[in-house]
């Protein structure tokens, strides 16, 4: 049976899943608004902070300016905090087996950052006053280890395959003022004069969305490949489980270029005589690229419908047998739904044909049963050959076919006819032609015999749901292709 089949293979999925990583989150998919019936949207949010900016050692500018009495070394760290958050569908849909979306939901993105430097300086002197010599070297104290910073937060709409910027600057800010007599460490007479130390930044951080993976639960990525465009699609393998489960990732990257401006000033006054280096800017610039800024995965459990017609597994024929025209026989076809979603099955036979089948759509909820009646009453002696095609939202399985069969019986000459209906014979029997009555038209050994059974089901009026699956043109050609093999 197939239901043994999907056991196999969900079992082979588990055992899959068990060596695999596990992903960080699970959402179940939901029927998208549109087309709930063939396809489903699991909500997914991807939200990553990186706690450092890796500069490599970060700047040194030596002792400048250079041949110059006073001098400065200034040395520079950068830091950051960069927050990405990424909101989406992964929208499942078939009949196309099974096509795959990254939706984007507008708005819901958001680049943040959270940037600063760490700063050191040293100063030293070599001068001359009334021809004595004067020479010092050392730090200078009281600059804050993580000196100043600055936060920006925006949004946008993900995925940012072509990159979205967030710039931020500082103002210039006096990191430390201090006197010369608090740090030069050498007694010397009359001095006087100090340190002052600003510095401004300014960063561009760019987060890019590099692809979109859509991966069996093994790792592997599903055969359509990744999303590399917020219009692109990907597809997926289906084996006609009950339910589908992939792991989503966004690779992405972040960029930044920005400048450090180191402004230093240093002025001395020893004997009357006066030093100084004047307020200058440094400008020091700086790019970086981190291509491995990646999420961790989300795992969408997307349910899907499975048609299962237990009494047509050796058999797709349903024989009514012989009927006497203006009499009417019922036959039973029992729907299982072995998925998680709901399953939706309309039933189609070409014009003519003397079968009556329901003109709503019969839906079967996941796990369900349903029972549906279908009814042949012949009008003339023409034999029953003809096919029903059941479509439904089945994304493996959007077609099922069941020949149709029976043999038309004239009434006898001068029969007054029986009422189907009440069982009572006309002057041709004792009974009526209804398989619920007691004679009637001769059974024979082919004749369906319904079942019976509970029904999960709900029934629906439109005639669109399962229909587009198959479309117009195809259901006429498998009608077609039928009454041309029976006139053959």
């Amino acid at each position: 049976m197939r239901r043994a089949s999907l056991l196999v293979a969900l079992a082979s999925g588990l055992s899959t899943a068990a060596l695999a990583s596990a992903a960080s989150a699970q959402v179940i998919a939901t029927p998208c608004a549109a087309e709930p019936e063939t396809c489903l949207e699991g909500a997914m949010r991807f939200e990553r902070t990186k706690e450092a900016l890796p500069l490599g050692g970060g700047f040194d500018t030596g002792w400048i300016p250079a041949d110059s009495p006073l001098q400065v070394h200034l040395a520079a760290g950068l830091w950051s905090e960069t927050s990405v958050v990424l909101e989406g569908d992964l929208e499942t849909s078939w009949p196309e087996v099974l096509a795959q979306r990254a939706v984007p939901k507008l708005g819901a993105g958001s680049l943040g950052i959270h940037y600063g430097a760490e700063i050191s300086a040293d100063a030293r002197f070599e001068v001359e006053v009334l021809g004595q010599q004067f020479s010092w070297e050392g730090p200078i104290p009281y600059i804050p280890q993580f000196d100043f910073q600055v936060e920006q937060l925006q949004p946008f709409d993900p995925w940012a395959f072509d990159g979205f910027t967030v710039s931020g600057a500082t103002e210039t800010q006096t990191l430390v003022q201090v006197s010369a007599t608090s740090f030069v460490g050498i007694d010397i007479p009359g001095l006087d004069g100090g340190f002052q130390f600003d510095v401004q930044l300014d960063l561009d951080a760019t987060y890019t969305t590099n692809e979109i993976v859509v991966a069996e639960l093994d790792g592997t990525v599903v055969a359509g490949g990744t999303i590399t465009s917020v219009d692109d699609a990907t597809r997926a393998d289906y084996l006609g489980t009950p339910a589908v489960e992939h792991d989503v990732r966004v690779s992405g990257s972040l960029f930044y270029e920005g400048t450090l401006h180191l402004i230093p000033a240093f002025y001395l006054e020893i004997l009357g005589q006066d030093f100084s280096i004047p307020i200058v800017d440094i400008p020091v610039p700086f790019t970086l690229e981190d291509r491995d800024f990646d999420f961790d995965p989300v795992r969408v459990h997307t349910p899907i419908p499975d048609i299962d017609l237990p009494l047509y597994e050796e058999s797709d024929t349903i024989a009514f047998g012989e009927v006497e025209i203006g009499e009417e026989r019922t036959a039973t076809i029992e729907l299982d739904n072995v998925g998680e979603h709901v399953l939706a099955v309309r039933f189609v036979v070409d014009d003519g044909v003397p079968v009556e089948v329901p003109t709503e759509t019969i839906q079967v909820v996941e796990d369900g049963h349903a029972v549906v009646e279908i009814t042949y009453a012949p009008t003339d002696e023409e034999p029953l050959d003809a096919v029903i095609v059941l479509l439904s939202n089945d994304p493996d399985e959007p077609t099922r076919t069941l020949s149709l069969t029976g043999r038309s019986m004239p009434l006898p000459t001068g029969s007054g006819g029986g009422d189907a209906s009440s069982g009572e014979g006309g002057s041709g029997g004792e009974g009526g032609g209804d398989t619920s009555g007691a004679g009637g038209a001769d059974d024979v050994e082919g004749d369906f015999v319904a079942s019976g059974g509970g029904c999960d089901c709900t029934t629906s009026s439109s005639s669109s749901h399962g229909g587009g699956i198959l479309g117009a043109l195809a259901i006429a050609g498998i009608l077609a292709s039928r009454r041309r093999s029976a006139q053959a």
